[in-house]
């Protein structure tokens, strides 16, 4: 029998033989369905097509070729097994104006489809991998932004919450953080060290890009760790400026530096106009005299070498002594000037550590005799410099004594004479006996008193995007060339005549009415010779022109800053009276006290609704976003992480967890909360809780404490414990709003310990204890010092004639603890309940997720569960 006749009689007896040897046969199907082009593929290209195949399924297809305006796919999945193992079925498709032909729509027995979230969630990663890749923004940043966009979807979609939603599916930073690093270093050359800098940053990005290698590479000095940067054309530019600034910067520095030195210049186009550019920039290991003098050296050396005469007349710096040292030997002492702005911070700081701010800023009022004598002393560089020392001798030298009749405010202790005569003998040895009067004075000066300039481009630098705090050499170097090579372009069009940015005229109008001041200040100093008239004119100048300088309020924070979130509120209150439909904005300054007012009647508990779904596909396209359209059937019940699927079989399942309501309480007492939307999406997910959601359970707490029943308790603001450790007492002893806290059985002190961790402070007035709550398990000795010490001053003054009896400090170890970094705001509300009704805490981790919706749901209600 031949090979080909026993091939047909087992075919015959056999007919599954033959599938494998024969290709399926070959169908074409036009199709007019929707999918989507355009998606990103591992390579990050995009070649990827998106067909949905109905109940939430889809198939993706890679592109193999492009002719004639027609496309041409086949299935990724069919093709990556065909490439380890050859099955000759793979299955094929073709997209020409919009109309897509499966040209085999049989597909590999083991290809199967998969989900339309997963699809999706896959393509949010590969566009921040795009973004990373290209290099405008720092890899951390732009996860968040699409683990942020994940959430929105899925909350659109109408499940946040499973295992099987979009942003769970959505990648765990942890486990691509390598990946998005390795992204990013691949755009640029790898820096190992400074010392090592590869030809690249040698030279501008302007002469890499066209060939003839500008230099930028200015002076290396490995010793002291000095690396300057500094083309040629901008030290012919900075010869021309009048006056030069510098100043540094120490987040935006590189990990191999201790700071970013940068040097500004202020140049004059033909017109008269000026503008502020800077002109080098330096890498220092060190803030020493030397490591200044090695940038200084080696722009003087340079201007000789090109023949430039410098022409500024004034070097503005802050009063940094390496700094002061360095540039009085560079370019002499006359030309040296500091800062306005930093002498004046410099004796507020003083006035704070000396203990004086509370008397500057406090209960004896915004003009009292203290503060008045405080803003003359901070004035005293206004005066011409035969008068400083005159002025200082004869009136300000002493400290200011108590008006006759003068009774101590409330809460205050007696006049602060010591701390008064500290100041000025501050003053006196540091600004008078070791630092020359001329560079601190201005009275010569007609613009210019401060290094503002440098501050504006250190602070715009520290907000973008791109900078990290201490990035490493390979992100930062890329970096600074780039906004060298824009710098490098406005000076081209400075020198070609273009219109400089044009100064604030606040600071024009300020400068006007100091001018105005001086010309006064000499007409009186004229027209009276005599000595005793001529002090009480530079008194009345000084006290004018202590009313324009920088100033701090009672928090420490600048009234400029102050003034700039009262407008912008005052903005934000004026578009709601036009749109009074608007929900409430959170102020970030200012804690929000939840809502009090019982109604006459609970609100109704609205029915849930199940949320339609809609399908995410037509948001596949990388850039550009599209319409959605509802693609799949309606959701069917799937199992969650969770042991219960949706709010009402958690009510149904959860055990009651409150003591029995005495006979005379038929009910809880009831309290609106003042939150909105954005309140509550902090407890959906993986938010931190805000101070608002904590704020407002903690009312919760205290209003259940009412109850007959019940331990008194009370809760103080998440805002007073950050204002009692900057404002002190004095600064907080109004914020309670009871009679006597000593009255009350528990006291909860919510902290956010450094701005990102919630803690717990409970004080047992029974048992005389103060305990620390920390689902992290750290030391909270500084927290609960500082209640102790709070409430020994609210004691005394609350019981004068009372011995303080001291409390026991604790802090709490065996408590259940959080296995993640966000949970830590509901353990602190866990904390509160649990203690506040005598409860064990025996909650564990896994009840995070219930302990959420449970929150959301009674705040919603305004009255704890029962």
């Amino acid at each position: 029998m031949t090979l080909r006749s026993l091939l047909l009689s087992l075919c015959v007896r056999f007919p599954s033989l033959l599938q494998p040897l024969c290709r399926p046969k070959r169908t074409v199907q036009r199709l007019r369905s929707q999918f989507t082009e355009g998606a990103l593929s591992k390579r990050l290209s995009s070649t990827i097509l998106t067909v949905p195949v109905g109940n939430g399924l889809v198939r993706q297809y890679r592109l193999t070729k492009d002719r004639q305006n027609v496309k041409y796919y086949r299935c990724s999945r069919c093709d990556t097994l065909h490439r380890k193992s050859p099955s000759g079925i793979l299955a094929r498709a073709s997209v020409r104006d919009g109309v897509i032909t499966h040209h085999q729509p049989q597909h590999h027995p083991d290809c199967h489809p998969v989900r339309d979230v997963t699809v999706l969630a896959v393509n949010i990663d590969r566009n921040c991998r795009m973004e990373v890749r290209k290099g405008h923004y720092a890899p951390r940043s732009v996860y968040d932004a699409g683990h942020q966009e994940a959430l929105h979807l899925s909350a659109e979609i109408g499940d946040a919450r499973s295992a099987k939603s979009l942003v769970a599916t959505f990648p765990a930073w942890s486990s691509v953080r390598h990946q998005y690093g390795r992204l990013q270093q691949g755009k640029n050359p790898p820096v190992p060290n400074a010392i090592d800098l590869p030809p690249r940053y040698h030279s501008t990005l302007r002469g890499v890009l066209t060939g003839d290698n500008e230099r930028w590479l200015l002076k290396s000095d490995e010793k002291h760790g000095v690396f300057v940067f500094a083309a040629d054309s901008d030290l012919r530019l900075a010869a021309e400026c009048d006056p030069l600034v510098g100043d540094a910067t120490f987040k935006a520095s590189p990990k191999a530096a201790y700071q970013l030195y940068t040097l500004h210049g202020k140049y004059t186009n033909s017109t008269g106009a000026p503008e502020w550019i800077a002109v080098a920039f330096a890498l220092m290991g060190s803030k020493s005299e030397a490591a200044h003098a090695v940038v200084f050296d080696a722009i003087l050396s340079k201007w000789t070498e090109l023949g430039c005469q410098p022409k500024f007349t004034k070097f503005l710096v802050d009063f940094d002594p390496g700094q002061l040292g360095a540039v009085s030997a560079a370019f002499g002492a006359e030309k040296l000037k500091g800062c306005l702005f930093h002498h004046t911070q410099a004796l507020l700081r003083k006035i704070k550590r000396k203990g004086l701010l509370c008397f500057y800023n406090g209960a004896f009022g915004s003009k009292n005799v203290i503060w008045r004598w405080l803003r003359l002393i901070c004035a005293l560089p206004f005066l011409p410099p035969k008068l400083v020392q005159v002025v200082w001798d004869a009136d300000l030298r002493r400290p200011p004594r108590p008006p006759i009749g003068w009774v101590a405010p409330k809460g205050f202790g007696e006049w602060p004479t010591a701390q008064l005569q500290a100041f000025s003998d501050y003053v006196q040895e540091f600004w008078f006996d070791k630092m020359p009067l001329m560079w601190w004075n201005h009275w010569t000066t007609v613009t210019d008193r401060t290094s503002n300039a440098a501050e504006a481009f250190h602070s715009v630098l520290s907000k973008q995007r791109t900078t990290l705090a201490h990035p490493s050499l390979t992100k930062f170097l890329p970096w600074l060339q780039a906004i060298h090579s824009r710098l490098q372009t406005r000076m081209v069009q400075l020198q070609a005549g273009a219109t400089p940015r044009p100064k604030d005229q606040r600071y024009v109008r300020l400068d006007e009415r100091i001018a105005k001041y001086k010309t006064d200040f000499r007409r009186e100093l004229l027209d009276n010779p005599a000595m005793d008239m001529q002090m009480q004119a530079a008194e009345r100048y000084l006290a004018r022109c202590a009313y324009m300088m920088y100033d701090v309020d009672s928090a420490g924070v600048s009234r400029k800053a102050a003034r700039a979130v009262t407008k912008k509120y005052i903005r934000l209150d004026a578009e709601r009276k036009l749109a009074s439909d608007l929900p409430k904005r959170p102020r970030p300054f200012k804690a929000r006290t939840p809502s009090v007012q019982p109604p006459t009647q609970p609100p109704p508990i609205q029915p849930l609704t199940q949320p339609t779904e809609r399908s995410p596909l037509m948001q596949l396209q990388p850039m550009a976003p599209s319409s959605r359209s509802p693609l799949r059937s309606p959701p069917t019940e799937q199992s969650t992480e969770l042991s219960w699927a949706t709010e009402q079989s958690w009510l149904e399942q959860s055990p009651s967890k409150e003591l029995p309501l005495s006979p005379e309480e038929s009910s809880q007492p009831w309290f609106a909360t003042n939150l909105i939307d954005d309140d509550f999406d902090s407890l959906r997910g993986r938010s931190w809780l805000n101070d608002m959601i904590i704020d407002s359970y903690l009312a919760l707490i205290q209003a259940r404490s009412q109850l007959v029943s019940r331990q008194r308790v009370y809760a103080f603001m998440t805002h007073f414990y950050t204002m009692l450790c900057s404002r002190g007492y004095i600064g907080v002893r109004s914020w309670v709003k009871i009679d006597n806290i000593f009255d009350q059985d528990l006291l909860l002190f919510p902290i956010n310990d450094r701005g990102n961790h919630w803690t717990l402070i409970v004080v047992d007035m029974r048992q005389r204890r103060m305990s620390y709550y920390d689902s992290m398990g750290n030391d909270g000795s500084k927290h609960l010092k500082a209640i102790r010490e709070y409430l020994k001053g609210y004691f005394a003054e609350k019981k004068p004639a009372e011995r303080f009896v001291p409390f026991t400090m604790v802090n709490e170890k065996k408590l259940p603890r959080q296995h993640n970094t966000w949970d830590c705001g509901v353990y602190l509300c866990q904390y509160a309940e649990h203690l506040s009704r005598g409860a064990p805490l025996s909650f564990v981790q896994a009840d995070m997720a219930r302990f959420r919706l449970q929150m959301e749901r009674e705040l919603k209600e305004g009255r704890l569960l029962q």
